[in-house]
């Protein structure tokens, strides 16, 4: 929580010339038209548009971040884009994992994201931007084996198709961070619940009425048989 916290503050800073070209490029979005009685207005449109994305399947690697190309090194970032809607992919220092959804108009949410904690001071900042960028992306477009995630129509990172990536240590690693918010999510959860018993007991204890003394219980009389004259 604290590094996604940390994440998207970072995106305020080392995504704002994007977010400003967006806005010089396409303006402030106006306000759609009221509806008149029994109007039914059209769902607005979305800079990008595409149908059964197929994002599945095989490795994308990031051919451009911020504008920027990337460079061809052999620590290259790459993304996988599971069938079941979990996100895994490598920064160029740490590996992370989260989760995705699209639709049919080619809108995108990418969310839950966490990932290791290696110190790689050279590409902290490529990695901070890689993971706002996917945070902050609306939409997706497909075109030429290259995909494209844009925020108000603008780019934010491209990627392109990588079939020669081995994805083996890619599935590893997420399995592990998946394995590791399991056992946080599971640990708090359990915390939380003692935590709510540990109160209700000590309301219950507080609440409860004092235990009144018993009276001591007096030895009944004995009866004395009756004496009799001779």
């Amino acid at each position: 929580m604290l590094r996604t916290t940390r994440i998207a503050l970072v995106a305020l800073f080392v995504l704002a010339p994007t977010l400003a070209q967006a806005v010089a490029n396409h303006g402030v979005p106006e306000e759609p038209p009221a509806a008149a009685a029994g109007q039914v207005l059209p769902r607005p449109s979305v800079p990008a548009v595409g149908v059964d994305l197929p994002l599945t399947g095989q490795p994308w690697r990031l051919v451009e971040l911020a504008g920027e190309p990337m460079p061809d090194e052999p620590a290259e970032p790459h993304l996988l884009f599971m069938n079941n809607g979990e996100l895994i992919g490598f920064g160029g220092c740490n590996y992370f994992f989260g989760k995705y959804r699209t639709d049919d108009d080619g809108r995108i949410i990418v969310s839950s994201l966490r990932a290791t904690h290696r110190q790689c001071p050279e590409s902290s900042h490529q990695e901070t931007t890689l993971l706002t960028s996917l945070m902050l992306a609306d939409a997706v477009q497909l075109a030429d084996e290259q995909l494209t995630f844009l925020l108000n129509g603008s780019n934010l990172l491209k990627l392109r198709v990588a079939p020669d990536f081995a994805v083996a240590e890619l599935i590893k690693q997420g399995g592990r961070l998946k394995a590791r918010k399991t056992r946080v999510h599971k640990a708090r959860s359990k915390k939380k619940k003692g935590a709510v018993k540990s109160k209700g007991a000590a309301k219950a204890k507080g609440s409860g009425k004092k235990a009144t003394p018993k009276k001591p219980v007096k030895p009944r009389p004995v009866a004395k048989a009756p004496v009799q004259s001779k």
